[in-house]
C-alpha cells in the first residue's frame, strides 16, 4: 500500500502488544498539518483507501479519517485490507484451523460454503452490525455502566463503555490489544489518561445530577477525541484479538455465545444483529453455494426429507455435542433444568426441558428433575387454589417458568407428584438456592472467570459472602457452568 508523502507516523505491531510510533518519512511538517487543519475544518482530503472524505477528524495512529457517526467505506477497508495489524483477514486465515463451522451456524450460516474474500465481508459485516447496536456507530460516545459495581481494572475508575464497540481501557489486559492508558505505555499512555480523566468527571457530573430523576443520563459524547480507547481502528484490532481469545476459551461454544462475555447485545439483541446483516445482503446470509441442501417443494416436506447433496449440517453437530454435555452432567447428578439451561445459552439450541428430558431417555439416561419454579407455582395454584390446571399451564408458558412451553397435563401429573410427597422440594432442600437466584448467580460466576479471571476458589468465597450461601452449594453451582 502506498501512502501519501506528508503521512509521517507509521504503526508497529510488537508481539506483546505494544505499540511503537516512529518516523516514517522526511516530510515537510506544514504539510501534515496542513492535511489535519482541513479534514478538521471539513474540505476533503484524499483518503488512503481510495476515496474523498468530509466532515471527519483524523485518527492518531494511522492517520485515517475518523466520522462522528455511521458506517463509511473507510472503516470496511481498513478491516480487510492485510496490510495494517490485526485485521480481518489475520482472523479469517486462523478460522481455518481453529474454528469449527459449526460455531458460526447462527451468526454466519453460509460460513462452511464461503471463500476466503466472502469470509472476510462476512465478518467485517458481524462488526459493522455490532457496532451499529451497541453505539450506532458513533465512535466518540461513552455510556456509565451502572449497573457494573467493580472498578475497571486498567483505570482504577468506574466501569465506562466507549467507542464503536463500546470497549473499556480494561481490555487492553487481552493481549495484543493496542489501547494504552497510564505510565505503562509511556508518554502516550500518560497523556491518554489525563485526556480520558476530563471527559470521566463530565460523564460522572451528568450522571450524579440526573440519577435520582425519571430519565437519568449516563451517555456523553467525548470532547477529547484522539484517545485510543475511541479510535475505531484500533477498536477493531482488539475486538478481533478478543473474538479468538473468547472463542479458544469456550471451545465449544458458538461464536455469539463465546463473544457476548464480552458484548451483551450479541445475546440479548442477536436478532437485531443478524437483521441488520441480512438488510446489507451480507455472505453470511446469502453468499456461498447453493446447492448446500436441496429441499423439496413446500406441499411434498411430509412425505419426504430434504435431499442432502453435501455433509451433515452444522446444526446436527452443535445437538451431538449439546447431548453428549447432557449426557455426561445427568450422570453425574446435575438436575435437568440447570443442563437445558446451559444447552440453550451455550449451544445456540432452543430444546426445551423436557425436550432434553426425552433426549436423554433415549439415550438411556434418566434425567433428574427438581422442578422447583414449577412447584411453587402448582402448590400455590393447584393445590391451594384449585386452580385450572389449562389456565395456570398458559401462565406458565407465557412467564416461562422453567424456560419451557407447559401443558396441561404436565402441570397436572406434577400435581399428583406434588400431592404423593407432601409438597417438598427436592432442590430446596438440598441446595437451598432458588431458580431465580441460581440463574444470577450464574451470570457472576460467567463475568467473574471471562472478565475479571478470577480463580474458582475466590468466585467461591466472594459469591457465598455476597450472597449468604454455603461454599459447599456455591461450589456445585460452579460445576454446572464449567
Amino acid at each position: 500500500m502506498e501512502l501519501p508523502s506528508f503521512w509521517t507516523r507509521a504503526l508497529l505491531w510488537i508481539p506483546s502488544g505494544v505499540l511503537l510510533i516512529g518516523t516514517m518519512a522526511s516530510a515537510d511538517p506544514s504539510d501534515v498539518q496542513g492535511a489535519v487543519d482541513s479534514i478538521n475544518s471539513q474540505s476533503q482530503l484524499p483518503g488512503l483507501l481510495g476515496g474523498a472524505y468530509t466532515n471527519c477528524n483524523t485518527d492518531s495512529v494511522y492517520g485515517l479519517p475518523v466520522f462522528r457517526k455511521g458506517w463509511h467505506d473507510a472503516y470496511a477497508d481498513f478491516l480487510r485490507d492485510p496490510a495494517y495489524p490485526g485485521t480481518v483477514p489475520n482472523f479469517v486465515e486462523w478460522a481455518k484451523s481453529n474454528l469449527k463451522p459449526s460455531r458460526m451456524r447462527n451468526i454466519c450460516p453460509k460460513w462452511p460454503s464461503l471463500n476466503d474474500e466472502e469470509k472476510t465481508q462476512g465478518v467485517i459485516d458481524i462488526i459493522y452490525a455490532m457496532g451499529q447496536t451497541e453505539s450506532g456507530n458513533q465512535p466518540y460516545q461513552m455510556f456509565l455502566e451502572t449497573a457494573l459495581k467493580d472498578i475497571d481494572s486498567v483505570t482504577k475508575l468506574k466501569q465506562v463503555s466507549a467507542g464503536t464497540l463500546q470497549q473499556s481501557h480494561g481490555d487492553r489486559n487481552y493481549k495484543g490489544c493496542p489501547f494504552v492508558y497510564g505510565a505503562k505505555d509511556g508518554a502516550e499512555g500518560i497523556e491518554e489518561k489525563e485526556k480520558y480523566r476530563i471527559d470521566y468527571d463530565r460523564l460522572i457530573d451528568l450522571w450524579n445530577s440526573t440519577k435520582n430523576t425519571k430519565k437519568p443520563k449516563r451517555t456523553i459524547e467525548a470532547t477529547q477525541k484522539d484517545l485510543s480507547i475511541l479510535n475505531p481502528y484500533l477498536g477493531f484490532s482488539c475486538a478481533l484479538v478478543k473474538f479468538k481469545v473468547l472463542l479458544k476459551r469456550n471451545p465449544t461454544w458458538t461464536f455469539e455465545s463465546a463473544n457476548s462475555l464480552s458484548w451483551s447485545v450479541l445475546k440479548h439483541k442477536k436478532s437485531d444483529i443478524y437483521a441488520l446483516m441480512k438488510k446489507k445482503r451480507s455472505p453470511c446470509f446469502f453468499g456461498g453455494s447453493q446447492e448446500q441442501e436441496v429441499s423439496p417443494p413446500r406441499e411434498e416436506q411430509q412425505h419426504q426429507p430434504p435431499v442432502r447433496v453435501k455433509a451433515e449440517p452444522a446444526a446436527s453437530v452443535a445437538e451431538q455435542e449439546a447431548l453428549d454435555y447432557s449426557k455426561t452432567h445427568a450422570l453425574q447428578g446435575y438436575y435437568i433444568e440447570d443442563i437445558a439451561s446451559v444447552v440453550r445459552q451455550h449451544y445456540g439450541l432452543s430444546w426445551s426441558t423436557h425436550q432434553v428430558a426425552d433426549k436423554l431417555r433415549q439415550a438411556g439416561v434418566e434425567p433428574l428433575f427438581h422442578g422447583e419454579e414449577a412447584q411453587a407455582w402448582i402448590k400455590k395454584y393447584i393445590i391451594d387454589q384449585s386452580a385450572p390446571p389449562e389456565q395456570l399451564a398458559e401462565s406458565m408458558t407465557a412467564y416461562q417458568v422453567e424456560g419451557h412451553a407447559w401443558t396441561s397435563e404436565q402441570v397436572v401429573n406434577l400435581a399428583e407428584r406434588l400431592r404423593s410427597s407432601g409438597g417438598s422440594s427436592r432442590s430446596a432442600a438440598s441446595t437451598g438456592i432458588s431458580s431465580k437466584t441460581r440463574n444470577a448467580i450464574i451470570k457472576d460466576v460467567i463475568y467473574l472467570r471471562e472478565k475479571k479471571r478470577w480463580s474458582d476458589s475466590r468466585i467461591i468465597a466472594d459469591i457465598a459472602k455476597r450472597w449468604g450461601k454455603s461454599p459447599s452449594d456455591v461450589a456445585e453451582l460452579l460445576r454446572s457452568v464449567r
